[in-house]
């Protein structure tokens, strides 16, 4: 099985790939470990 986690931001999507441990780079995500990181262009949830 494979978890997704999709970040605000390239920045943030970086740091969770660090702590998940996908260490292997591709056009707009990294994967490894079980896990593929992305991120999204702007805020995701916005407060009501």
């Amino acid at each position: 099985m494979t978890a997704v986690a999709v970040a605000e931001r390239s920045s943030v999507e970086r740091e969770i790939a660090q702590v998940v441990g996908a260490k292997m780079r591709a056009s707009g995500w990294l994967h490894g470990n079980g896990f593929v990181v992305t991120w999204a262009i702007g805020h995701l949830v916005g407060l009501a």
